[in-house]
């Protein structure tokens, strides 16, 4: 500073100075409170669309709380936990998922305490409903694999293990969101 002063002689205003210091700061951090959320966006939209879906698994497990989000609102845990272990499997052996794969998703699904009766939607709901009601022991449904395996609740447990996987692509952004 003092080299400034000297070279400007004695006549030099520090005021004016520091004013057009602070005038540039406050301009700088203008521009910086303008294109910080710009960037921000930018960079989201890079992770969400572009960088998500070549991640793996164990990225996939570390970061669910920030794929629950959706275009439509929140997904459910269920519809999180499901879908996303339909869409690991239809990855790996396309559209039609094995039986075997298929059950290993409902052994998941059972173990994280999710019941059919509480997931089903609709009229197979209220079949399961009914059916649980009448019925007790043995034949009564209380889990996914059990849903699975019966001939009369394999089609609506398979139609909502489905279901949960658009919803998981929607919040991932590979489908459009549902209307």
């Amino acid at each position: 500073m003092e080299l400034v002063a000297n070279a400007a002689g004695p006549e030099f205003d520090w005021d004016a100075c520091l004013e057009q210091i602070a005038e540039v700061i406050a301009t700088l951090f203008e521009v910086a409170r303008r294109i910080v959320p710009v960037i921000i966006e930018g960079v989201t939209w890079l992770v969400d669309g572009v960088v998500r879906p070549v991640l793996d698994r164990s990225v996939f497990d570390s970061s669910l709380a920030l794929a629950n989000r959706c275009p439509m609102g929140f997904i459910s845990k269920f519809d999180a936990l499901a879908g996303k272990m339909m869409w690991e499997a239809q990855q790996k052996w396309g559209k039609r998922i094995p039986k075997d794969e298929r059950a290993l998703i409902a052994e998941a699904i059972d173990q994280a305490k999710f019941r059919p009766v509480n997931f089903l939607e609709g009229e197979d709901r209220k079949r399961l409903a009914t059916w649980n009601r009448h019925r007790h022991g043995e034949e009564a449904i209380h889990t996914f694999t059990d849903a699975l395996k019966s001939k009369d609740f394999k089609r609506g447990a398979l139609r909502r293990l489905y279901r949960a996987n658009d919803k998981w692509k929607a919040a991932i952004g590979f489908c459009p969101a549902e209307k």
